[in-house]
């Protein structure tokens, strides 16, 4: 008896992602905001960052952007 070949397609394994660090790209301004939306995310039990803790961090750390959204009330 020969030997017997899976007759089922091969699909091929996906690359594996290298894991980097992001904050070695980012200016220092940046990485802090990013650093306070990691502590957001941490403090709000998330696993995962998400737009609202950018925001939420780029708002804390940058007047000019709390200036883009104009004069009123604001909750953070």
């Amino acid at each position: 008896m020969g030997v017997v070949q899976n007759s089922a397609p091969r699909s091929p394994r996906p690359l594996p992602v290298p894991h980097t660090d992001p904050n070695g790209r980012l200016t220092p301004e940046l990485a802090s905001v990013v650093a306070g939306a990691r502590r957001r995310a941490l403090r709000d039990g998330d696993r995962q960052i998400d737009t609202a803790h950018l925001l939420h961090s780029l708002l804390e750390a940058d007047p000019e952007a709390r200036a883009a959204l104009g004069p009123g009330p604001k909750v953070a």
